[in-house]
């Protein structure tokens, strides 16, 4: 494996650690707060070391490892429920593509994401630093003005 595979690898990996921090309660509710403490903490450590801790912990139950497998499947690295809903959207005739579920990212620090799947979901905060979650910047497309 050369150093562009294992990055992105790494890079999903952290994206599925990240975005799964909110769906804690509902997979592993008994252990919810300990696992979300523990991907904070292999978050701040340096990325190889945070990557084999988050391999580890993310394997530790099958309900983890499964979440974080699609998640990591899914080429724009979406979570399940997320991903899903875009394959299930049946436009109405014409040319309209499916509204993508938001991203939001902690303002504070870069270790907590979550994606707004309806208009009526309220922003939550970040349980860290107790600041609501900010919209993601859109990123500019290639090749347009």
């Amino acid at each position: 494996m050369n150093w562009s595979e294992k990055h992105m690898e790494e890079e999903a990996l952290f994206e599925a650690a990240r975005a799964i921090r909110s769906y804690l309660p509902d997979l592993v509710p008994g252990r919810a707060d300990e696992i979300d403490a523990r991907i904070g903490e292999s978050l701040a450590l340096e990325p190889s070391e945070a990557a084999r801790h988050l391999s580890e912990l993310l394997s530790s139950e099958a309900k983890l490892l499964n979440w974080a497998a699609e998640l990591v499947a899914d080429p724009e690295l979406r979570p399940p429920d997320v991903a899903r809903s875009v394959k299930a959207y049946q436009p109405l005739p014409g040319t309209q593509p499916p509204v993508a579920a938001k991203r939001y990212i902690c303002p504070v620090g870069a270790d907590r994401v979550w994606y707004r799947r309806s208009a009526g979901q309220a922003v939550p905060h970040c349980p860290e630093h107790g600041v609501e979650l900010v919209p993601e910047p859109l990123m500019p497309s290639s090749g347009t003005p």
